[in-house]
């Protein structure tokens, strides 16, 4: 990493100005829906991330950055698949400029941008290096394609919200709509982080209830039942009737982390009856699923996976049911039913 680069990522974190970059994943918009048309593209290729983020900026584009390793067996195989893919090589020509980085030669870039150590990892920079996107662990060109195309759709809303707080760094609905931006361009901790601030700033109640409801799905979101508790019960101290729905699917979470599953399929169906948001929905159905399947319901569990599957929900979460299905079909999970 240049000296260059590593100034500019210092200033980038420094927490009265940036946020923690830390590790995360998450994927979202379909590549599918782009209409361009992927015969032989040509892919703006670099070798050094200073390059890339230098061409970055001359050409108005984003740094689609991998980490790979010999360590990892399946690392050349799975680029090789993913770079050769059509839609895969349409959206880093059209939008990105790509680097290809090795994870232990470049072991102190990949912490600076996913807060871990690692061998396999993509992610998705803007020109002046700030993280939009991460994901962790090996992607298919289907995830690939699609984490670019949530960090590509997103980035407008990132920067917005990232010069709201340069220009406001005390006030909390600034850092809110930093959180929801960061989360809608896949990057979950990045986004925690956003709406931790928030909550230490907030002095109405209606930021600060949002703010601790997002604290406790991203903690639920990653085992931490006692986090998401505390953070969930700080909400609903507040009585927000908006985040209702939403604080009961966190609840179902909670109640699935805590090995009570049946408990969890009752507070996420109550939670469907009155939900509309469709990522939400979908969300509690998934739990709601696993829940089924962690009790010993398999066939609740492929039904609940079924309705899934037959939505109009986001690739990645139809592209989950259907492996669910297959995994339970299997026995894989254990249970005959």
């Amino acid at each position: 990493m240049s000296p260059a680069f590593r100034t500019s990522l210092a200033r980038r974190v420094a927490p009265s100005r940036r946020l923690t970059v830390a590790f995360c994943g998450g994927c979202g918009v379909a590549a599918a829906q782009r209409t361009r048309a992927p015969a032989e593209p040509t892919v703006v290729e670099a070798t050094t991330i200073d390059g890339a983020l230098s061409t970055a900026r001359a050409s108005g584009k984003l740094v689609a950055l991998d980490f790979t390793s010999d360590a990892a067996p399946c690392s050349a195989t799975l680029r090789a698949e993913t770079s050769c893919d059509p839609w895969v090589r349409a959206e880093l020509a059209a939008d990105f400029v790509h680097v290809e980085l090795d994870a232990e030669r470049d072991a102190e870039l990949f912490r600076a941008c996913f807060g871990a150590s690692g061998f396999l990892a993509s992610c998705v920079l803007d020109a002046d290096g700030d993280v939009l996107a991460e994901r962790a662990g090996a992607s298919d060109a289907s995830d690939y394609a699609r984490l670019l195309a949530r960090a590509r759709d997103a980035a407008p809303a990132v920067r917005a919200a990232r010069e709201l707080v340069e220009l406001a760094p005390d006030d909390a609905f600034a850092w809110r709509a930093l959180g929801e931006a960061r989360e809608a361009a896949g990057s979950p901790r990045l986004s925690e982080a956003a709406f931790r601030r928030a909550s230490e700033l907030a002095d109405d109640p209606t930021t600060f209830a949002f703010a601790c409801e997002r604290l406790a799905r991203f903690a639920a979101e990653r085992g931490d039942n006692v986090a998401s508790r505390e953070a969930l019960a700080r909400a609903r101290a507040l009585d927000a009737p908006a985040l209702a729905a939403r604080a009961s699917v966190t609840e179902g979470l909670i109640q699935s982390i805590e090995r009570r599953p049946r408990l969890a399929v009752a507070t996420l169906q109550g939670a469907l009856d009155v939900l509309s948001e469709p990522a939400e929905r979908a969300t509690a159905l998934l739990a709601r699923a696993r829940a089924h399947r962690d009790s010993g319901d398999d066939r609740a569990a492929i039904a609940t996976f079924a309705r899934l599957l037959a939505s109009d929900f986001e690739p990645s979460v139809r592209a989950c049911a259907r492996d669910s299905i297959v995994v339970i079909q299997s026995g894989a999970h254990g249970h005959a039913h």
